[in-house]
């Protein structure tokens, strides 16, 4: 009779013993994963954490090489911020995104593309009449200077060869290498544009700003020689957008373009002028 219950009985029992340890195992794993998510939060919430520092860390870098500058030249302060901003906007028109290293890198180059002037004496930075033909050759030192000095951060490293070639000219007669067409950083040619219009439209000690459609006039006559046509294209985009038909501050005109400049602009962007 013992046999025969055990018989029966047995196996209900290891059933029921397999079954809680099966039970207890599951328990334990569900913990450990609990445990290992929360484990996971956490490193994700420091991750997240560090990641912002660090940002800001390169924010302050940023700002103080560019605030460095501003001490040294005064009359152009506000010049980078503003030429970075113009860049960009190009950047978009020409279909870079902005959660892309490249975008990054242009927006640094852009930001910095001046630093190097740094490393130019006073006497020379800030004359207030013509240079010589020595002053220009130490001017003509600040693309490399700029380069030596990103190249010595290392975050900011890829945006080295733009401040190198933030004066290289799309027909090959800038300097400091003498590069040409698409040899030019894509970053460079943007830049370029944004530079030469911030610069003709704002005051120098040398000489007044002129209006924006005068500058876009000389903008769009240089295009395919100083400037990347498709750069020339997108700012004209942009230009549009920003310049045209909207209340501007001071530093530019109000209105609208003049029907010359109209034709030239719809040409430039390959569209058919509408009057």
């Amino acid at each position: 009779p013992f046999w025969g219950l055990f018989v029966f009985t047995a196996p209900a029992a290891m059933m029921r013993f397999s079954l809680k340890q099966y039970v207890d195992q599951t328990t334990k794993n569900v913990m450990h994963l609990r445990e290992a998510h929360d484990n996971l939060q956490s490193a994700h919430h420091q991750i997240t954490e560090a990641m912002a520092s660090l940002g800001r860390a390169y924010e302050g870098t940023l700002k103080s090489l560019v605030s460095a500058l501003d001490a040294r030249d005064t009359e152009t302060a506000g010049h980078s911020e503003r030429v970075a901003d113009l860049s960009m906007a190009m950047a978009a028109s020409m279909g870079l995104r902005p959660d892309t290293d490249e975008w990054r890198y242009i927006s640094w180059g852009a930001l910095l593309h001046d630093v190097g002037k740094i490393a130019v004496p006073d006497g020379i930075l800030r004359k207030p009449s013509s240079l010589t033909e020595g002053e220009w050759e130490a001017m003509r030192t600040h693309p490399r200077a700029g380069h030596d000095i990103l190249q010595a951060v290392d975050f900011l490293r890829p945006a080295a060869d733009i401040v190198l070639a933030h004066h290289e000219r799309w027909d090959g007669g800038g300097y400091p290498r003498g590069l040409a067409g698409e040899d030019i950083p894509l970053g460079a040619r943007i830049f370029m544009v944004a530079d030469a219009f911030d610069a003709m439209t704002s005051d120098r000690v040398y000489r007044a700003a002129i209006p924006a459609e005068q500058a876009l006039a000389e903008i769009l006559r240089h295009s395919g020689t100083q400037f990347d046509p498709a750069a020339v294209k997108a700012f004209l985009s942009v230009y549009q957008k920003r310049f045209v038909g909207h209340g501007l501050n001071q530093r530019h005109t109000r209105g609208q373009l003049s029907e010359t400049l109209k034709k030239a602009i719809m040409e430039a962007a390959g569209m058919e002028h509408a009057s």
